[in-house]
């Protein structure tokens, strides 16, 4: 298990990569029914040319995910030779670890299901973008009914007429090619109107740039399609702000809300951690080991950085 002594970034897993060593993908086992806690954060180092969009694809993360984890760095002029954060540690979303679960509220999907050769439990997880502010994706249960490849796009009356709005005139079919924004692939949901799909602009990934459908970079949709089976349960679930105990220790992942609106504050998402924690300690108080470090509760909050944190404090050790 990973270590958990100080609350800080300290607490996560820190793993050195080059950034030419990408995954785009991250696929970790879950090593017992309970697991919470997923992954490692890495550090890699801006190679020549190379902008945060570039890294953030090579290494399976999205704009805002990679943008809040390096707010020192400029998105397009990291600097060559820097150290850059991989925020690819999460806790996992409180759902049914069956199918997919898509958690917008950290623009995040998670694909739960077995290793084809020992058949352990494992969870792939990708970036994902969302639906804008006035036409959000929407949450609830959902299931995989068609898989698409080179999918043709029939825009809606209410679409075409947003388009037009902005000034483009849309066609009421969109052919297969470089210009069609569902990309190679796509999976219907029977959810009507809405796909996950692919994309002719993988800069928008963990953005809120659809009208509405769920998109993956190129190279992650088509594996996903390749793996999911249809009738696949599909879970749609808005949780900006996890908490769970891990070997005894209350750690938090905080992020903006993705349709909280300009006016969210950190008091806000302070207000909704404490209600989390206190949600999660009414069940589980006996499995604390120490106290909440209610000081690193502001501050988690405050950064809303994305990343896993721990934010309990061990007992002290008795002298010998």
């Amino acid at each position: 298990m990973y270590s958990l002594k100080l609350a800080s970034l300290a607490t996560v897993p820190l793993l050195w990569l080059l950034a030419s060593s990408g995954l785009s993908a991250e696929t970790l086992p879950l090593p017992t029914p309970d697991t919470q806690w997923v992954g490692e954060v890495r550090i890699v180092e801006v190679g020549e040319e190379d902008t945060l969009m570039d890294i953030a694809r090579a290494q399976g993360v999205g704009y805002e995910e990679i943008r809040r984890a390096n707010p020192h760095l400029d998105i397009w002029l990291p600097g060559v030779g820097n150290p850059v954060t991989i925020p690819s540690s999460f806790l996992l979303p409180d759902a049914p670890r069956d199918g997919i679960v898509l958690n917008r509220g950290e623009m995040r999907l998670y694909y739960f299901h077995t290793a084809p050769e020992t058949g352990e439990p494992q969870v792939t997880t990708y970036p994902v973008g969302i639906g804008r502010a006035d036409r959000q994706t929407p949450t609830g249960q959902s299931r995989i009914t068609m898989k698409m490849h080179n999918p043709a796009w029939y825009p809606t009356e209410n679409v075409r007429a947003d388009y037009a709005s902005r000034g483009k005139e849309l066609p009421r079919t969109i052919p297969p090619g470089p210009d069609n924004p569902l990309g190679e692939y796509a999976m219907m949901l029977d959810i009507p109107g809405y796909l996950i799909h692919g994309t002719n602009r993988p800069d928008g990934i963990g953005m809120r740039v659809s009208q509405g459908c769920v998109r993956l970079y190129p190279e992650n949709i088509e594996s996903l399609v390749e793996q999911v089976p249809l009738q696949t349960p599909v879970v749609i679930v808005d949780q900006p702000i996890k908490v769970a105990l891990v070997g005894g220790s209350l750690m938090a992942e905080v992020h903006p809300s993705v349709y909280g609106g300009e006016e969210e504050t950190a008091f806000d998402r302070e207000r909704e951690l404490i209600r989390r924690i206190s949600d999660v300690l009414t069940e589980r108080r006996d499995e604390l080991e120490g106290t909440v470090d209610w000081e690193w509760v502001t501050e988690v909050a405050k950064r809303a950085d994305g990343m896993p944190y721990v934010i309990s404090r061990k007992p002290a050790s008795p002298p010998e």
